[in-house]
């Protein structure tokens, strides 16, 4: 959806998490460390993200696919509430 490789996406969210930790913002307000079982059973880890961290996510893409990307984040958003 965001046309980024699934591991540069986590290598961002990574990233953002460790800022998080040494900062005064609590991690667990984005992000939450998780992990899934593929089917192999084998356990990789994962995030869960809160509304914060995707509006973190979509914030930090920039040009069309950023543009796009919000755009339709956005609705899914609001139909939450």
């Amino acid at each position: 959806m965001v046309g980024r490789q699934h591991n540069e996406v986590l290598k961002s969210i990574r990233q953002y998490c460790e800022y998080f930790t040494a900062g005064i913002f609590p991690l667990s307000d984005f992000f939450l460390v998780s992990q899934y079982k593929e089917s192999t059973s084998l356990e990789l880890p994962c995030y869960l993200i809160t509304r914060k961290g995707c509006e973190m996510v979509a914030n930090k893409m920039t040009g069309e696919k950023g543009v796009l990307f919000t755009a339709s984040v956005i609705p899914a958003m609001a139909s939450s509430l």
